[in-house]
């Protein structure tokens, strides 16, 4: 029966690869088109635009890393790496991610605040991890809402809670 698990574990394993690259692909062709298409705008002389044809192609190389940055999730999941559990500062995480966010998307209004409570705002937990879902969260706040949609990041403590919160004005 042990056998007969692993087996099938590793076929579904193997089914949730494909299915994941078969998606990636697919997403990643959307990027590469649109790249490609600015690309031959500004080699044809759209000088006028160069500024947001060079933004565009930026966006869209950034669209394009998020999504590799995904598929190696996917891969050091798949292969189990064990959660480490260590001491997480939410401050220091939620500032990098701000920081992160207002670069790639500079004419949005993303903000951190800082929550007084009791104690410091730490949590034992994998910080790759938790740096990758806040990444994400932030990745879709700028991408899924208006650019006059503000951004922000709250950080704190709540009672014996760390609390760390992403928010915007958009549908989800």
């Amino acid at each position: 029966a042990s056998s007969e698990s692993s087996a099938e574990q590793a076929r579904m394993s193997e089914e949730r690869m494909r299915r994941f690259i078969t998606d990636a692909s697919h997403e990643l062709r959307t990027p590469l088109t649109t790249i490609r298409g600015f690309a031959e705008l500004y080699r044809q002389g759209a000088a006028r635009d160069v500024e947001m044809l060079m933004s565009r192609i930026e966006s869209e190389s950034r669209r394009m890393g998020l999504l590799v940055d995904d598929l190696l999730l996917l891969a050091r999941l798949d292969a189990q790496r064990p959660l480490e559990r260590r001491r997480v500062d939410l401050l220091s995480l939620a500032s990098d991610a701000v920081h992160d966010a207002q670069s790639i998307a500079p004419q949005r209004r993303i903000t951190m605040e800082v929550v007084d409570g009791p104690g410091t705002p730490e949590v034992l937990g994998d910080e790759a991890r938790l740096r990758q879902v806040l990444g994400n969260l932030m990745a879709n706040a700028v991408q899924h809402t208006p650019d006059t949609s503000p951004i922000t990041v709250r950080v704190g403590t709540a009672g014996d809670d760390a609390v760390l919160e992403v928010a915007d004005q958009g549908p989800g």
